[in-house]
C-alpha cells in the first residue's frame, strides 16, 4: 500500500505533536524525576495512546492495517450503539470523579490561598439571615465581587457536614465530573467523529487546569459547569432550531451570573459580537438582555450594594501585578501543550478569511475574549471556564479538516503535561 498524503498543515501538526510528546516524556521527565515507577506509568500511557492512534480507520499502516480491521471489527460489535450511549457518559463520569476524588486526597490538609475565606463566608450563609450575607460580604473588598449563590447552595448541602473542607471538596468534585459529561453531547452535537467525540472529554479530564483547579473549594467547577451547559445548550438550539434550548442556555448563564461575573461577561459579550455577523441571534437579544435583567435582579434582591461593589472595583481597576502575570503566563505555557496553539491559529486564520458558521464563529470569539480579558482584568487571569470549549473547538476543527490521527494527537497533547505528572506514585 502506498503511504496516505497528507498537507503541509497536517504533517506539521502531526511533527510537532509527536516531538512534544516524545520530549516531555522521554527527556523532561526523566531529568526531572529520574526512571521510577511515575516512567513506567507514563509508559502505560503512552501505549494505550499508540494503541488508539493504530486502531484509527484512517492510517494507512500497510500490512498491519488488515490485521487493525479486524481488531476494530471486534471490538465495535463487542457493544451495541444503545449499550455505548448509557455505558459511554457513565465511564466518563466516575472516571473524572475519581480522578478529582484523587487530587482531593492527595491535597490532604494543605488549603489553597481563597478556599477558607469562601467557606467562611458559606459558614455566613447558614444563617439565612441577610442581614449578616451583606455584613459579610462587606467586610473584605475581594468578597464583594462574589456573586451570592455557590454560598447559598453549599451552605444549604455541607450543613449536614458540619461546614468540612473535605466535605466541600468532594461535593464539587460532582458538579465538575459533570464538565466531561456535557463535552461529550457537545462533541456529538457539532458533528465531531465518534473515537474524537469519546477521546475529548477524556483529554478535558486529564487536562492541566481540570485536574488542578476543579475540585478545590472555589467554584470554579460550579461556574465551568453553568459555562459549558450554556454553551452546550445555545449550540443544540442552533443547530436544531428550538428556543426551549435556548430557554436552557439562558437559565445556565443566569445561574452562572449567579456564580462568577467574568466569564458571564464573556458570554453577553460572546452573544453581542456574534449578533453583528449571524443574523438569526439577533432576534434572540431580547432573550439574552432579559436573562441579563433577571440576573442582575436577583443579585440585587439578596445583596442590594453588590452591584455598586462591582461598578467600584472595574473604575479603580489597576494595571495586572507580576502576582498575576507569572500565573498566566504559566498556565499558558503548560495547559494545551504545543500543537493546539497551531491548530486554534489554523482556525483563527479561517475564521478570518470569511468563516460564516454561527457556532464556529460563537466559539472562536468567546476563546478569544477568555484569553485577553486576563490581560486586561487580571481576577481573570486563569481560563478555566473556556478550556472545555477550547478543546471541542480543537476536535471539531481538526476532524473537519484533519485526519483522525491528527486530532487525537492533538488532543494527547491538550493533557500530556498533567498525564506525565499524575501518577505521584
Amino acid at each position: 500500500m502506498s503511504a496516505m498524503k497528507i498537507s503541509t498543515e497536517e504533517f506539521l501538526l502531526n511533527t510537532v505533536s509527536v516531538a512534544f510528546i516524545f520530549t516531555s516524556t522521554f527527556v523532561l521527565l526523566p531529568l526531572r524525576r529520574g526512571i521510577d515507577s511515575r516512567f513506567v506509568v507514563d509508559m502505560a500511557f503512552l501505549l494505550v495512546g499508540a494503541l488508539v492512534l493504530l486502531l484509527s480507520r484512517r492510517v494507512d499502516l500497510g500490512i498491519l492495517d488488515s490485521f487493525l480491521a479486524v481488531t476494530r471489527r471486534r471490538v465495535k460489535s463487542s457493544l451495541s450503539a444503545r449499550w455505548r450511549k448509557v455505558l459511554m457518559p457513565i465511564s466518563i463520569y466516575v472516571f473524572a470523579f475519581l480522578l478529582l476524588v484523587f487530587r482531593v486526597l492527595r491535597m490532604g490538609a494543605s488549603v489553597d490561598f481563597d478556599e477558607p475565606l469562601h467557606l467562611e463566608l458559606t459558614k455566613s450563609f447558614a444563617t439565612f439571615d441577610l442581614g449578616s450575607w451583606i455584613e459579610a460580604f462587606a467586610v473584605d473588598p475581594i468578597r464583594r465581587l462574589n456573586p451570592p449563590l455557590p454560598y447559598f447552595l453549599m451552605a444549604i448541602l455541607l450543613r449536614p457536614f458540619d461546614f468540612s473542607l473535605f466535605a466541600g471538596r468532594l461535593i464539587l468534585c460532582l458538579f465538575a465530573a459533570i464538565i466531561p459529561v456535557v463535552l461529550l453531547y457537545m462533541a456529538r452535537e457539532v458533528c465531531v467523529e465518534s473515537t474524537t467525540a469519546i477521546a475529548v472529554p477524556f483529554a478535558y479530564t486529564l487536562s492541566t487546569l481540570y485536574q488542578g483547579a476543579l475540585f478545590k473549594y472555589d467554584f470554579d467547577a460550579l461556574s465551568t459547569l453553568f459555562f459549558t451547559l450554556c454553551v452546550y445548550s445555545f449550540i443544540v438550539a442552533m443547530n436544531r432550531k428550538q428556543r426551549l434550548y435556548f430557554g436552557y442556555s439562558m437559565i445556565a448563564w443566569i445561574l452562572l451570573i449567579l456564580t462568577k461575573y467574568p466569564p458571564a461577561g464573556w458570554l453577553f459579550l460572546g452573544f453581542m459580537l456574534t449578533s453583528f455577523f449571524h443574523k438569526e441571534l439577533r432576534s434572540h437579544l431580547g432573550f439574552i438582555l432579559l436573562a441579563l435583567l433577571v440576573a442582575l435582579l436577583m443579585v440585587v434582591a439578596v445583596l442590594p450594594a453588590q452591584l455598586g461593589y462591582v461598578a467600584e472595583f472595574f473604575i479603580k481597576m489597576e494595571p495586572m501585578s507580576m502576582e498575576y502575570a507569572v500565573p498566566l503566563f504559566r498556565d499558558f505555557a503548560v495547559v494545551i501543550g504545543w500543537s493546539p496553539y497551531l491548530a486554534i491559529a489554523f482556525k483563527l486564520k479561517e475564521a478570518v478569511k470569511g468563516t460564516r458558521d454561527l457556532i464556529s464563529t460563537f466559539s472562536v470569539v468567546l476563546i478569544i475574549l477568555a484569553f485577553i480579558s486576563p490581560i486586561i482584568y487580571p481576577l481573570t487571569r486563569r481560563v478555566i471556564q473556556v478550556i472545555p470549549l477550547l478543546v471541542m473547538t480543537l476536535a471539531n476543527f481538526s476532524t473537519g479538516r484533519w485526519s483522525r490521527t491528527t486530532s487525537l494527537l492533538i488532543l494527547m497533547n491538550v493533557c500530556w503535561w498533567e498525564v506525565i505528572r499524575l501518577p505521584y506514585l
